[in-house]
């Protein structure tokens, strides 16, 4: 028997090519809703990929401060830390003692001018009592060391007393404690950081980013600024704008004119010398006295010597020339990355 060339499903579509009488189904309603959904929703992120906006941040780490209101208060000598006389956050005047620094040195070298001294006016009373012309000449010899001896004893004092206190060349706030009783100090080391007294000043951020990043930021740039007291999903960010960009790279002594805290430095440098970054916070009818992305920000006031994390806003483009760069030629209008 001859095998069929051809399947019995195709000899039978020949036989009778058109079904005339079958029904067609329409598609339902139901149907027609999700291809109308779907169509939206495409034409939607169509719009929105030319027309929207996609953000570039460059992200850092800063602290909340009064533009020159932060000073370091310096030991005038060398010594170990007897005493720390003042407290976190308490307000003292100018010259009043913040700590006492032993002077062991100077005292031994006090006792001794004394001594000296002593020995020196018992023999003058000696040639005084012998009558002898020899006796009279020495005397007057006597009497010059004596003098020198005295001047040196009242600049020992001095300098026992000017070194032995730590004093605050102005009065203020003390916002951190630097040293603590027991560790040794050197001529200019910083004991303790106050915050000027007087007129209040606003509060601005004194940010560092990592040297690669830091170089895209430019004055002008919006900032956005979560202090480290503020809960971020409740109330949101502060909101500023870049004012000064450093050129070069900020040194650990810099910084810690700035910070006063030889820990945050180290911390903030970890990645190299990064790039310092001054953020002024934009002013608002807000119990903090500042705009935040929330109608009207957490119910208190900022501190100065908060740390806080910022993010710079570098640029914002269409998310359409993510996917296609050779677009961005049609947004000129948008600012320009700044390669690092």
């Amino acid at each position: 028997m001859k095998k069929n060339l051809f399947r019995e499903a195709a000899l039978r579509k020949l036989r009778d090519p058109e079904e005339m009488d079958t029904m067609l189904v329409p598609v339902r309603p139901a149907h027609w809703q999700i291809f109308v959904a779907l169509g939206t929703v495409l034409a939607l992120l169509l719009v929105w990929s030319f027309l929207g906006s996609v953000s570039t941040v460059v992200n850092g780490q800063g602290i909340l401060l009064r533009e020159g209101a932060v000073m370091n208060v310096i030991s005038p000598g060398s010594g170990r830390i007897a005493a720390v006389l003042v407290e976190v956050d308490r307000q003292i005047i100018s010259g009043q003692p913040v700590a006492m620094i032993e002077q062991p040195e100077l005292r031994r070298r006090l006792d001794e001018s004394r001594r000296q001294l002593a020995l020196l006016r018992e023999y003058r009373e000696e040639l005084r009592r012998d009558p002898d012309l020899a006796n009279r000449k020495e005397e007057m010899e006597v009497d010059l060391r004596i003098i020198a001896e005295e001047t040196e004893l009242l600049t020992l004092r001095e300098r026992l007393e000017n070194e032995s206190f730590v004093r605050a060349a102005s009065g203020g706030r003390v916002t951190e404690i630097l040293r603590s009783p027991g560790q040794i100090v050197q001529e200019g080391d910083a004991i303790l950081s106050l915050e000027n007294e007087g007129e209040e000043k606003p509060l601005q951020v004194q940010a560092f980013v990592q040297p690669e990043q830091g170089k895209k930021i430019l004055v002008g740039m919006e900032a956005r600024i979560s202090p480290s007291v503020v809960r971020q999903e409740e109330f949101g960010f502060l909101v500023g704008r870049v004012v000064q960009v450093s050129s070069f790279p900020a040194s650990a002594q810099g910084m810690l004119n700035i910070l006063g805290n030889p820990g945050l430095v180290q911390s903030l440098s970890q990645g190299g010398a990064p790039i310092a970054v001054t953020v002024a916070l934009d002013r608002a009818d807000t119990e903090s006295g500042y705009r935040w992305t929330s109608k009207s920000g957490p119910p208190l006031r900022l501190q100065s010597g908060t740390l806080c994390r910022i993010a710079v806003t570098v640029r914002r483009q269409p998310p359409v020339t993510l996917v296609l760069p050779a677009l961005k030629g049609l947004f000129a209008g948008d600012a320009p990355e700044i390669a690092p």
